[in-house]
Protein backbone atom coordinates (compact mmCIF):
# COMPACT_ATOMS: atom_id res chain seq x y z
CA UNK A 1 0.00 0.00 0.00
CA UNK A 2 1.53 3.39 -1.33
CA UNK A 3 2.63 5.09 2.43
CA UNK A 4 0.62 7.75 3.28
CA UNK A 5 0.97 11.15 4.94
CA UNK A 6 -1.60 12.54 6.40
CA UNK A 7 0.60 15.54 7.39
CA UNK A 8 0.77 16.45 3.35
CA UNK A 9 -1.13 19.30 2.42
CA UNK A 10 -2.44 18.98 -1.21
CA UNK A 11 -2.21 21.75 -3.18
CA UNK A 12 -3.53 23.28 -6.50
CA UNK A 13 -2.36 25.97 -7.64
CA UNK A 14 -3.53 27.71 -10.95
CA UNK A 15 -1.64 30.26 -12.91
CA UNK A 16 -2.69 33.03 -16.01
CA UNK A 17 -0.51 34.89 -17.98
CA UNK A 18 0.93 36.18 -21.12
CA UNK A 19 2.43 33.48 -23.82
CA UNK A 20 6.03 32.67 -23.03
CA UNK A 21 6.13 34.65 -20.08
CA UNK A 22 7.19 31.48 -17.79
CA UNK A 23 4.21 29.70 -16.34
CA UNK A 24 5.15 26.32 -17.39
CA UNK A 25 9.02 26.75 -16.87
CA UNK A 26 7.91 28.09 -13.65
CA UNK A 27 5.54 24.99 -12.73
CA UNK A 28 7.68 22.35 -13.75
CA UNK A 29 10.51 24.13 -11.29
CA UNK A 30 8.14 24.22 -8.40
CA UNK A 31 6.66 20.97 -8.82
CA UNK A 32 9.88 18.43 -8.87
CA UNK A 33 8.50 16.39 -6.19
CA UNK A 34 5.33 16.28 -6.84
CA UNK A 35 3.15 13.64 -8.77
CA UNK A 36 1.78 15.83 -11.90
CA UNK A 37 1.27 18.85 -13.15
CA UNK A 38 -1.92 19.63 -15.99
CA UNK A 39 -0.63 22.14 -18.33
CA UNK A 40 -2.81 23.41 -21.58
CA UNK A 41 0.39 23.75 -23.14
CA UNK A 42 0.49 19.59 -23.19
CA UNK A 43 -3.56 19.25 -24.10
CA UNK A 44 -6.55 21.05 -24.96
CA UNK A 45 -10.07 20.35 -25.09
CA UNK A 46 -12.00 21.21 -28.14
CA UNK A 47 -15.83 19.77 -28.64
CA UNK A 48 -15.30 17.11 -25.91
CA UNK A 49 -12.08 16.23 -27.14
CA UNK A 50 -8.85 16.21 -25.80
CA UNK A 51 -6.22 17.00 -28.30
CA UNK A 52 -2.19 16.63 -27.77
CA UNK A 53 0.88 15.27 -29.59
CA UNK A 54 2.30 12.12 -28.78
CA UNK A 55 6.34 12.16 -29.28
CA UNK A 56 7.03 8.45 -30.13
CA UNK A 57 4.71 8.50 -33.65
CA UNK A 58 4.66 12.07 -33.94
CA UNK A 59 1.19 12.56 -34.25
CA UNK A 60 -1.84 14.67 -32.90
CA UNK A 61 -4.08 12.32 -30.69
CA UNK A 62 -7.64 13.12 -30.07
CA UNK A 63 -9.57 11.53 -27.24
CA UNK A 64 -12.88 11.30 -25.40
CA UNK A 65 -13.79 10.38 -21.83
CA UNK A 66 -15.45 6.93 -22.04
CA UNK A 67 -18.96 6.34 -20.84
CA UNK A 68 -19.79 3.84 -18.42
CA UNK A 69 -21.83 1.24 -21.59
CA UNK A 70 -18.13 2.07 -23.54
CA UNK A 71 -16.30 1.24 -20.17
CA UNK A 72 -18.41 -1.94 -19.85
CA UNK A 73 -17.76 -3.17 -22.99
CA UNK A 74 -14.08 -2.87 -23.22
CA UNK A 75 -13.99 -5.37 -19.74
CA UNK A 76 -16.76 -8.00 -21.34
CA UNK A 77 -14.98 -7.89 -24.52
CA UNK A 78 -11.73 -8.56 -22.27
CA UNK A 79 -13.82 -11.24 -19.97
CA UNK A 80 -14.61 -13.02 -23.30
CA UNK A 81 -10.92 -13.13 -24.72
CA UNK A 82 -10.27 -15.03 -21.16
CA UNK A 83 -12.68 -17.17 -21.63
CA UNK A 84 -12.13 -18.84 -24.76
CA UNK A 85 -8.16 -18.91 -23.97
CA UNK A 86 -7.12 -15.64 -25.80
CA UNK A 87 -4.62 -13.05 -23.98
CA UNK A 88 -6.92 -10.50 -22.54
CA UNK A 89 -5.63 -6.97 -24.35
CA UNK A 90 -7.46 -4.21 -22.10
CA UNK A 91 -5.17 -1.95 -22.48
CA UNK A 92 -5.19 -1.75 -26.41
CA UNK A 93 -8.69 -1.89 -26.44
CA UNK A 94 -9.04 0.97 -24.17
CA UNK A 95 -7.04 3.31 -26.40
CA UNK A 96 -8.67 1.87 -29.01
CA UNK A 97 -11.86 3.01 -27.52
CA UNK A 98 -10.67 6.62 -26.40
CA UNK A 99 -8.56 7.68 -29.38
CA UNK A 100 -11.33 9.19 -32.02
CA UNK A 101 -9.18 11.01 -34.29
CA UNK A 102 -5.00 10.90 -35.26
CA UNK A 103 -4.03 13.78 -37.27
CA UNK A 104 -7.91 14.84 -37.18
CA UNK A 105 -8.59 11.72 -38.81
CA UNK A 106 -11.51 9.53 -37.15
CA UNK A 107 -11.51 6.68 -39.58
CA UNK A 108 -11.06 3.96 -36.93
CA UNK A 109 -8.96 1.32 -39.31
CA UNK A 110 -6.62 4.02 -39.27
CA UNK A 111 -6.86 4.72 -34.90
CA UNK A 112 -6.48 0.67 -34.86
CA UNK A 113 -3.16 0.65 -36.95
CA UNK A 114 -1.72 3.34 -35.28
CA UNK A 115 -2.89 1.88 -31.67
CA UNK A 116 -1.00 -1.47 -32.63
CA UNK A 117 1.73 0.19 -33.86
CA UNK A 118 2.50 2.15 -30.91
CA UNK A 119 5.48 2.54 -28.77
CA UNK A 120 4.89 1.83 -25.48
CA UNK A 121 6.02 5.77 -24.10
CA UNK A 122 3.06 7.08 -26.54
CA UNK A 123 0.79 4.46 -25.21
CA UNK A 124 1.60 6.13 -21.00
CA UNK A 125 1.07 9.16 -22.06
CA UNK A 126 -2.38 8.73 -23.35
CA UNK A 127 -3.40 6.50 -20.21
CA UNK A 128 -1.88 9.19 -18.29
CA UNK A 129 -4.00 11.88 -19.90
CA UNK A 130 -6.60 9.70 -19.88
CA UNK A 131 -6.22 9.31 -16.32
CA UNK A 132 -5.60 12.91 -15.51
CA UNK A 133 -9.26 14.49 -16.96
CA UNK A 134 -11.64 11.52 -16.10
CA UNK A 135 -13.50 13.39 -13.38
CA UNK A 136 -12.98 11.27 -10.14
CA UNK A 137 -13.78 11.52 -6.27
CA UNK A 138 -10.43 9.96 -3.76
CA UNK A 139 -12.68 8.74 -0.82
CA UNK A 140 -10.29 7.90 1.87
CA UNK A 141 -11.31 6.34 5.39
CA UNK A 142 -8.93 5.69 8.05
CA UNK A 143 -10.00 2.05 9.73
CA UNK A 144 -8.86 0.98 12.63
CA UNK A 145 -9.13 -3.30 13.40
CA UNK A 146 -11.45 -3.86 16.44
CA UNK A 147 -8.61 -7.17 16.67
CA UNK A 148 -5.22 -6.00 16.77
CA UNK A 149 -6.11 -2.13 16.47
CA UNK A 150 -3.81 -1.30 13.97
CA UNK A 151 -4.65 1.70 11.75
CA UNK A 152 -4.95 1.75 8.11
CA UNK A 153 -6.28 4.09 5.53
CA UNK A 154 -8.42 3.00 2.98
CA UNK A 155 -9.73 4.49 -0.69
CA UNK A 156 -13.31 3.45 -1.74
CA UNK A 157 -13.35 3.28 -5.20
CA UNK A 158 -15.82 5.91 -6.87
CA UNK A 159 -15.97 5.99 -10.50
CA UNK A 160 -18.58 6.39 -13.39
CA UNK A 161 -20.05 3.22 -12.33
CA UNK A 162 -21.77 5.29 -9.41
CA UNK A 163 -23.16 7.40 -11.81
CA UNK A 164 -24.00 4.64 -14.17
CA UNK A 165 -24.19 1.16 -12.28
CA UNK A 166 -25.39 -1.88 -14.26
CA UNK A 167 -29.09 -2.14 -14.94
Amino acid sequence: MKNYNRNRINKLIIMQGHSSSGKSSFARQFAKDTDAIISTDDYFMEDGIYKFDIEGLGVEIGIKLLSYEEEAAVSDAARRRIEIGLTENITTDTLKAIIVSVNGVGDPRIINHVVDQMPVKDSRKIRKINSLITPRLKLEGEVTCAKCSETTVLEVPFTTGFFWPEL
